[in-house]
């Protein structure tokens, strides 16, 4: 005769599957709160920071000039003979 289909609700689980699961969930748990945490942290600095640029005049900053590399100094006494 077939044994009937247990599904993992109906199943019983072994000390160590229950102890895992419950450690995997709490764990995820935790990640989600920290997640969610780090967006409204991000959301809230990037509010204060149009914020401070909205009220500061903006100064325009000079380019900075490049220069050109310096030719290099001829080396007195090589190769001359």
């Amino acid at each position: 005769m077939a044994q009937p289909f247990k599904t993992p609700s109906t199943e019983k689980r072994s000390s160590s599957e229950a102890k895992w699961s419950s450690t995997n969930n709490e764990a995820r748990t935790i990640m989600e709160k920290e997640a969610v945490a780090r967006e409204r942290k991000t959301e809230r600095l990037k509010a204060q920071r149009l914020a401070m640029e909205a009220e500061t005049p903006e100064v325009e900053v000079a380019k900075a000039t490049v220069r050109k590399p310096r030719a290099k100094a001829a080396k007195k006494g090589v190769g001359s003979r």
